[in-house]
């Protein structure tokens, strides 16, 4: 198996099965510290390449490394903040602060738009009591309230 095939094979592993996923990021992780104005990612390098390479390439590699070296550090640019009433961890790239829709309320929008043109077509049934203040609610001039409270 070349090594473009044994990539394209993990590829489709990690793509097949999050639990594999999971596992492998937590076997790899060792550490994780969050600081004022960064976020440091510690990860084991044998247990990188014994996830990503052949297992006769991994065990080649291993013996060559050192176990005081053992430690591969990703640092990235980000700062903890807080953004209605949880704490978010924000990344330094622009892109990723910018502001994402809440699904719950983008929900609750197209369902009341949802439910208003069903209305307006006349596909909800409505009892004559609402059909009364709806009447009423046209015939009174703008200022006044047709309901009772």
């Amino acid at each position: 198996m070349t090594e473009a095939q044994h990539v394209a094979k993990v590829a489709r592993e990690y793509l097949a099965s999050q639990e594999k996923v999971r596992n492998d990021l937590q076997s790899m992780v060792t550490r994780i510290i969050v600081r004022q104005q960064k976020i440091e990612l510690q990860l084991s390098k044998h247990a990188v390449l014994k996830t990503f390479l052949t297992p006769q390439q991994g065990e080649e590699i291993a013996g060559t490394l050192i176990a005081s070296e053992d430690l591969i550090i990703l640092e990235a640019d980000a700062q903890l903040r807080r953004c209605g009433g949880e704490v978010r961890l924000l990344l330094a790239d622009a892109e990723q602060n910018r502001a994402r829709p809440v699904p719950s309320l983008v929900r609750a929008v197209a369902r009341a738009h949802d439910w208003m043109d069903r209305f307006y077509a006349g596909k909800y049934p409505i009892s004559a009591l609402w059909q009364e203040k709806l009447a009423s609610m046209n015939a009174t001039s703008a200022g006044s309230s047709p309901w009772p409270f």
